[in-house]
């Protein structure tokens, strides 16, 4: 099995979008994992300390048999 990983970038070369097929996900019984593509879309950026971080985004899982949901949204309020 072959395995992508596509990393999208805007016009200013800020990552927004990571999507790849390699996490597993439990079968409905536990017995079993399936491969289940997943994403973490970037939808803010910030500068702590003279570097632009990801400062808004999610993790999405994109199940084949249900609609996308997001079971992460991150936001960065500083850097220490």
């Amino acid at each position: 099995m072959t395995l992508c990983t596509v990393l999208t970038f805007d016009d200013d070369h800020k990552l927004v979008d990571f999507v790849s097929d390699d996490r597993l996900r439990s079968s409905t019984d536990g017995r079993t994992f399936i491969r289940q593509r997943w994403s973490t879309p970037v939808t803010d950026y910030r500068v702590f300390d003279g570097r632009r971080v990801g400062a808004l985004g999610h993790a999405r899982w994109h199940p084949d048999d249900e609609p996308t949901f997001d079971y992460l949204e991150f936001h960065v309020d500083g850097i220490s």
